[in-house]
């Protein structure tokens, strides 16, 4: 058997410069899925710079430098609740027929808190009310084997649960829906659908091309940022 090596040319595949947009009617497909699995009154959805993956998953929006709350209510009710700069940035969501609503204690300190500081007020305003169900879903969720309080745990800041069981006027109203979304079998999440994969796989193109960039260009005595600075962001 002979072998014969030869350099071979990589293909060049084009990445496109736009994203594959996420039809309106898939986030408004995906809202209503995640309510009607919560199975309550209301569903909140938590989320901040790191952990943005199920409000981008929902709606297409991700919060800037502060925390944001996507509220699901009877009726088809959508609600982004952002601080002072998530606001200009909640036009960006892709879920239909949302409202936004300011709350400025989401924002980072030393911003203006006069127009909407109090979160407790937010909410009731938006309607929710002493006697009503709230599914509240954070970044994870804890097993049984993990947490056996008496009331269900959370990972979501803590006057965040401790508000939404003020307004609900029962600790034991609030019941941790992250698994709908984030279940590894049953979660929403874990069935990616093509207009997802489309939007992944340019991502993943773009970086690869972007790593590309680097091993082209790559020479004797280069240091990290020489390399990096290939990657043509």
């Amino acid at each position: 058997m002979t072998f014969t090596l030869r350099p071979v040319r990589l293909p060049d595949f084009e990445v496109p410069h736009f994203r594959p947009q996420i039809p309106a009617e898939i986030y408004a497909g995906r809202a209503d899925a995640a309510y009607a699995g919560a199975g309550c009154h209301w569903l909140v959805v938590y989320a901040d710079r790191e952990h943005l993956a199920n409000m981008a998953f929902l709606t297409g929006f991700e919060p800037r430098f502060e925390e944001a709350l996507l509220v699901l209510g009877s009726g088809g009710r959508r609600i982004l609740v952002t601080g002072n700069e998530s606001g200009s940035y909640a036009v960006l969501s892709g879920l239909p027929d949302v409202e936004v609503v300011l709350c400025q204690s989401l924002s980072l300190l030393g911003q203006p808190r006069e127009a909407a500081p109090n979160l407790e007020d937010v909410l009731a305003a938006i309607g929710i009310r002493k006697g009503d169900t709230i599914g509240l879903a954070g970044w994870k969720y804890l097993g049984p084997q993990e947490w056996r309080g008496r009331l269900p745990t959370f990972q979501v800041p803590a006057f965040i649960v401790d508000t939404l069981r003020a307004v609900a006027g029962d600790a034991g109203a609030v019941t941790d829906a992250t698994p709908v979304l984030m279940h590894p079998e049953g979660g929403l999440r874990a069935v990616v659908d093509v207009h997802e994969i489309a939007a992944m796989e340019w991502a993943a193109a773009r970086a690869s091309a972007a790593v590309w960039r680097i091993v082209q260009g790559a020479q004797l005595g280069d240091d990290e940022f020489t390399a990096a600075a290939r990657m043509g962001y």
